[in-house]
């Protein structure tokens, strides 16, 4: 599989955009795809870093400067160019190289792009966006920052989107942070992180370290930047000026920095899910508008403090309340907890390339994954005994189940290398012209949502129509509640309201063509 992201960096639109696309590069090149990044040269060079996340650079000419037409779109200006310019400058860039998606990370663009990058290069289109302020028109949206409803949220472009992963729960974060341990918490602090995003055009770094010195901190004070920061030169010198303060810059990942400290502050960008991963208590600073709904989000989970219109006084008068309750730092760093596994990008590579899913036959190895994630709360709610099942009676039934004669065929769903479900066939009656199973699926509870029931299903129907070898029936029966997974059995061709039948020839399944809404 190949995936393209058309995204931008610059002093004015920042860096954060490009560091998800490369996070959520990485996932997409350990399933085994290919990556390229388009991106338009507005003064900050991507090259390196790009290259050395182990993806193709493919630079767009710079902006000429000439006045746009207006768009209507509140950051059109970040473009430097027309849509349709743009896109032409695009296809031209991917034209050789044939993507199968193309992830679009850039406020600048709305359906038009989308739709006219989609017919240009015959591709699926993926939108990352977390602001809902113009038409989107996409195979597949992410949006990991909070909201009630993503839905309503982009719902001016209902009808247009596929598949919608909404939430923290897909926060596009590095490589480092799915098993990063949340720092412990200790009653002095002992030592102050301060992030403000890899632009930082209006200065909040050092606006932040006046803070902290303001506030009474005399401790160690680590300042993180990029060389696209406008201030660099006055944030060093500033830096240099205090003995206790340390400047990083250009580090290719934040995750040993988040975790370094006892206090962290920063803005309220991408950043600010890898700081919940960590499980530092923070002060979070809406230093750009759209970042209001980043810190409205925290405050209403309790997982950091926030300001939406910092200030020197509120900046330091909110730090002194933070560094003198242990308590209260205690219960932010809980709260960020909560909010981030450091999965996202797993999720939202495998719900790309889940048409690549195959099954396998289950071994003796696989009991007790199944296990796991059969005895999950949400895979029991569903299931039509919902009982916790203890794990020695489940090794003993899994092991009975792969002996040949059992009348029973366990099948392990995987992309790539990685595990995603189970599916599972149940002689029913095997004495008629058409022998009769009846069929139990359920995912890796982690993976909910992503779409890979249908695919996962089909490809254990064709497993099991090679096995049996001739004309058979295949039987599921679903809890009436379980809207969920009703659909997805109609969505695979399956005929029935809650208890669902559907013929299969032997020796090949007929192709389910579920869509991209499909559970």
């Amino acid at each position: 599989m190949r995936a393209a992201f058309r995204v931008d960096a610059s002093a004015q639109i920042g860096t954060g955009h490009l560091k998800r696309c490369l996070s959520l590069a990485h996932a997409i090149r350990q399933l085994g795809g290919e990556v390229a990044f388009v991106w338009r040269d507005h003064g900050l060079d991507c090259t390196a870093e790009i290259e050395r996340n182990g993806c193709r650079s493919l630079r767009l000419p710079p902006p000429l400067g000439n006045s746009l037409p207006d768009s209507g779109l509140a950051h059109a200006g970040w473009a430097g160019v027309a849509p349709q310019e743009d896109v032409a400058d695009t296809a031209a860039r991917l034209e050789d190289w044939q993507p199968d998606w193309l992830a679009i990370d850039h406020y600048g663009f709305d359906a038009t792009w989308h739709l006219q990058a989609r017919e240009a290069l015959g591709c699926r289109i993926a939108v990352i966006d977390d602001l809902g302020d113009r038409m989107i028109q996409a195979d597949l949206l992410i949006d990991h920052n909070p909201a009630d409803d993503h839905r309503v949220k982009y719902s001016a472009s209902t009808g247009q989107i596929g598949r919608l992963l909404g939430g923290a729960r897909f926060a596009l974060l590095g490589p480092g942070y799915r098993e990063l341990e949340p720092i412990v918490v200790g009653e002095k602090v002992r030592s102050l992180g301060i992030f403000m995003g890899g632009a930082d055009a209006a200065d909040h770094s050092r606006m932040a370290l006046a803070a902290c010195r303001a506030a009474g901190f005399a401790g160690k004070v680590e300042v993180v930047t990029t060389s696209a920061n406008p201030n660099l030169a006055a944030l060093t010198a500033t830096v240099a000026s205090d003995p206790d303060a340390s400047l990083l810059k250009d580090l290719p990942s934040l995750a040993k920095f988040f975790s370094n400290h006892d206090v962290q502050i920063g803005a309220g960008g991408g950043a600010t899910w890898e700081r919940c991963r960590a499980g530092v208590p923070a002060l979070v600073l809406a230093t750009a508008a759209n970042q209001t709904v980043v810190t409205s989000a925290l405050r209403n989970a309790g997982a950091a403090m926030t300001l939406d219109q910092p200030t020197d006084e509120s900046i330091q008068n909110s730090l002194g309340q933070l560094l003198g309750d242990h308590a209260l730092r205690l219960e932010l760093a809980q709260g960020a907890g909560r909010l981030v596994d450091g999965r996202g990008c797993d999720r939202v590579a495998l719900a790309m390339v889940r048409g690549l899913i195959s099954v396998r036959p289950a071994a003796a190895a696989d009991a007790e994954l199944v296990h796991h994630w059969r005895n999950d709360p949400a895979t029991r709610a569903v299931s039509g005994d919902p009982a916790e099942i203890d794990l020695a009676s489940h090794l003993r039934w899994f092991a009975a189940s792969l002996t040949p004669g059992s009348g029973r065929m366990i099948y392990i769903g995987e992309i790539g290398r990685v595990p995603v479900g189970v599916v599972r066939f149940d002689s029913r009656d095997l004495s008629g012209p058409k022998p009769t199973y009846e069929v139990s699926i359920f995912l890796d509870p982690d993976l909910f949502g992503l779409g890979l029931g249908p695919p996962m299903l089909a490809a254990a129907e064709q497993a099991l129509a090679i096995s049996v070898a001739c004309p058979l029936r295949v039987l599921a029966v679903t809890r009436p509640e379980n809207l969920a997974s009703q659909a997805m059995f109609r969505g695979c061709g399956y005929l029935g309201k809650t208890d669902f039948v559907k013929e299969l020839d032997g020796g090949h399944s007929p192709a389910a063509t579920p869509t991209m809404g499909t559970p």
